[in-house]
């Protein structure tokens, strides 16, 4: 058995498809920071992993506890998971010592060269308040290179400068009112589970 925070989630039963945020997600592929900050149970995790499962790019995810927080911990957690997925060779040399900085620029530069389109999912990413993490993530933002993207979900907005990454264009926001069912979206989750509402009832939810 796999380590379960590097293991790509699956779909829920009954899930209702989201084409329109799937699309959302395709086409943000200029834009090196994709953040969905909302609730739980809003379902960040869901769109992501059938997303994955839809694109053709390579994606490696994270799903980081609490005490993967701390520096060493997440670059070697991060690192696994671009073994596991194949991004870097099995026998790529562990992570050297060094600023935030320099570890993003080595271990991103052992991606391979096949690899055109690479997406880094980081699920609850609201765990990570380390300052040298979240230093890694922002240059990994800005020092932002074509065909890399970085996916954050998160309960809550992650201690970046997220200001600077709007006012920039370099970041696109997916929130509780972008993920909410359209009305023919919860017509369709009523029928999968044989749930049957009058009109008011219906409004109401």
């Amino acid at each position: 058995i796999g380590d379960s925070r590097l293991i790509l989630p699956r779909v829920p039963p009954r899930y209702v498809a989201r084409p329109w945020l799937l699309s959302e997600l395709d086409e943000t592929w200029d834009i090196p920071l994709v953040l969905l900050s909302a609730g739980p149970g809003s379902g960040k995790t869901a769109l992501l992993a059938e997303w994955a499962r839809h694109t053709s790019a390579q994606v490696v995810w994270v799903s980081p506890s609490a005490a993967d927080a701390q520096p060493d911990r997440f670059w070697r957690l991060l690192m696994s998971s671009l073994r596991a997925r194949g991004v870097i060779a099995p026998d790529a040399p562990a992570v050297a010592e060094g600023g935030p900085a320099d570890l993003v620029q080595t271990l991103f530069g052992m991606v391979s060269d096949a690899v055109t389109q690479l997406a880094v999912v980081i699920d609850d990413a609201h765990v990570l308040n380390d300052a040298e993490v979240l230093e890694g993530l922002d240059t990994l933002v800005r020092g932002w290179q074509p065909g890399l993207r970085l996916i954050l979900a998160a309960r809550s907005d992650p201690v970046l400068p997220l200001h600077r990454y709007r006012l920039a264009g370099q970041m696109r926001e997916l929130r509780a009112a972008d993920l909410a069912m359209t009305e023919p979206e919860m017509l369709q989750l009523l029928d999968a589970h044989g749930v049957s509402l009058e009109p008011r009832e219906f409004r109401v939810l």
